[in-house]
């Protein structure tokens, strides 16, 4: 669950409609991310399902979503690395009229919200 709390990021980014990069740029994007995925977490949590790890444990993907804004440039710029011209999935989906997978995503974190 740990891929899909981080996959919530991409209706964000699809609604934002820029690069990862550039959304993750503006705190006010980045605070949106960390109450979307903390709720989840919290809806996991509630189900007693554990998230699993990946590279980056989500308490430190949360800790960099609440970053001040002046540490950004020097985080993404040393630590953690995005091709400035990366788009996530939905974003491109959405660019090329596809169906995107936010039914999937989001649907997840409800179906067990309500279970």
């Amino acid at each position: 669950y740990g891929k899909l709390l981080l996959n919530l990021n991409n209706a964000l980014n699809a609604l934002s409609g820029v690069p990862l990069r550039t959304m993750l740029s503006q705190k006010a994007f980045r605070l949106c991310s960390y109450h979307t995925i903390k709720e989840a977490r919290n809806v996991l949590r509630r189900a007693k399902i554990q998230e699993k790890s990946l590279k980056l444990p989500i308490w430190m993907v949360l800790l960099f979503l609440r970053m001040p804004q002046w540490a950004f440039p020097v985080f993404m710029n040393t630590v953690y690395k995005i091709d400035p011209k990366a788009k996530l999935s939905m974003l491109q989906d959405l660019e090329r009229k596809r169906k995107t997978e936010i039914q999937h995503l989001c649907g997840e974190i409800v179906k067990i919200g309500k279970e």
